[in-house]
């Protein structure tokens, strides 16, 4: 077959400007230029990588109501339902948010539907069993925002939930949720759009650890797992999260994943993201198809 090759000219002021600022050479000047990035800030945050280039969660709508919230359920002893998704974006938000509200003392459990059985998303079956564990917060993780009768149904229960989502909004009409965190509302002004599902989680997390001791930073390695296998575009926050959440996963402090990279023959290998997408992510994946799962 026949291949026509669309080369891309060459912007000479912008190799100048970025191979004299940033210290590189033209060509990798011109490779950034290729990858849409023509403003000094851009470029030099695209070879820092760095975390203090990452946005202050508040930015996001809802995080303010939805912190309050759970605070409050924390002091007063309300038990709290994460519920997510059976897929590696889905477990590693889950285990980032239980982790958190479990540092800052909360009477948390979780909840990971069954594939077949439940399907994806919120369901009235799950509701009605939180109902009866005394469950009166749920907060959703990579899902909801589509859950417009489950939430309803929550409500019905007098259980507040809190939807933290990246999927697309069909329409304009959102759940009846206590608080919704999604950079895809209207009126949200978080400028990055497109974290996963456990970036959200992360953000939510690191907004929570404000004025504490803990370290939102210490699940960077989870997020790097979800975020990649996730096949989120790896650009701004993304892959600064990854980058460094790579780094965190190569000290392999976490027994897990140590034990998970070993059994699928990393072991003493420096793991990459192709490690994630294609050993790591779906072994993951694979335990949300062999019937009830739940991490807790």
């Amino acid at each position: 077959m026949k291949k026509t090759w669309n080369i891309k000219p060459v912007n000479l002021a912008v190799q100048s400007a970025f191979s004299q600022e940033l210290n590189i050479s033209k060509i990798t000047a011109q490779l950034l230029s290729n990858r849409g990035i023509d403003s000094l800030k851009e470029a030099s945050e695209f070879i820092t990588c760095s975390l203090s280039s990452c946005h202050d969660p508040f930015l996001m709508k809802g995080m303010d109501l939805a912190v309050e919230r759970i605070k409050s359920a924390i002091l007063s002893k309300e038990r709290i339902l994460v519920y997510g998704d059976y897929d590696v974006d889905g477990m590693t938000a889950v285990t980032v948010l239980y982790t958190a509200l479990k540092n800052l003392g909360a009477i948390v459990e979780t909840y990971i539907p069954n594939r077949v059985e439940e399907g994806y998303g919120l369901n009235v079956g799950a509701i009605k069993k939180a109902e009866r564990d005394g469950v009166s917060l749920i907060v959703t993780v990579d899902c909801g925002i589509g859950s417009f009768i489950e939430i309803d149904h929550a409500r019905a229960y007098k259980i507040d939930v809190i939807v933290t989502d990246h999927h697309e909004i069909v329409g304009s009409r959102l759940p009846a949720a206590y608080a919704i965190i999604n950079p895809l509302q209207e009126g949200c002004g978080y400028p990055f759009k497109h974290l996963a599902g456990v970036g959200i989680a992360y953000k939510l997390a690191k907004a929570l650890y404000d004025g504490t001791s803990f370290l939102a930073e210490d699940f960077l390695d989870l997020v790097s797992l979800g975020t990649i296998a996730d096949i989120v575009p790896l650009k701004g926050e993304n892959r600064v999260l990854a980058k460094h959440g790579l780094d965190e996963l190569n000290r392999r402090n976490r027994i897990g994943l140590e034990a998970l990279a070993e059994a699928s023959g990393l072991n003493g290998k420096e793991i990459s993201s192709g490690h994630i997408g294609f050993i790591l992510g779906p072994r993951i994946n694979a335990m949300g198809r062999t019937g009830e799962f739940q991490t807790s």
